[in-house]
């Protein structure tokens, strides 16, 4: 991550999410997203947060 600061489809395309989930975390409040005038913007401390929040995956157990 470069950039201090990403718009809601830069947030997307990084996350490899869709905007509408990315819409979903940020009205659920679980996504931290701030005003600059008229744009929504995520900072990379609140993706790098989010994506951490996130449960992690439970592994299947594989029959023997």
């Amino acid at each position: 991550m470069d950039k201090k600061a990403y718009s809601i489809a830069e947030t997307a395309q990084l996350t490899d999410l869709g905007v509408t989930k990315i819409k979903e975390a940020i009205r659920l409040g679980a996504l931290e997203a701030r005003k600059a005038g008229r744009r929504t913007i995520v900072t990379e401390e609140s993706i790098t947060t989010w994506i951490a929040s996130l449960p992690k995956v439970k592994h299947a157990r594989v029959p023997s």
